[in-house]
């Protein structure tokens, strides 16, 4: 029977076994199990950190309404307040959805 192992620190590990055992027939059936191991902890970490980053942007995004206010437009690329100029994103040229390009028109 073959047995390696590794533990690191704060409760990580990884291993594997294997061996054979005596089969029917003059057969020798081989087995190797593998595993990994590592705290509760680092999983319940793992699974929080997308919902806490969309906390985070939707409260970056209510804070920008707020700082903008309730008819603020913000252009889709940059992010740009087109409240002065709907037509056309002055930063970066951006067309809003359902407008048409003025000059081309």
């Amino acid at each position: 029977m073959l047995l390696g192992r590794w533990e690191g620190g704060l409760g990580f590990g990884a291993g594997y076994e294997s061996g054979s055992k005596p089969g029917g027939a003059g057969l020798r059936d081989s087995w190797t199990d593998a595993y990994l191991q590592f705290p509760h902890w680092f999983l319940v970490l793992l699974l929080a950190v997308p919902p806490a980053m969309s906390a985070v942007g939707w409260l970056r995004r209510r804070h920008r309404r707020r700082l903008l206010g309730t008819d603020a437009r913000p252009c889709p690329t940059c992010g740009y307040d087109l409240r002065a100029t709907p037509n056309r994103c002055p930063e970066c040229g951006h067309l809003p959805p359902g407008r048409a390009d003025p000059l081309t028109a």
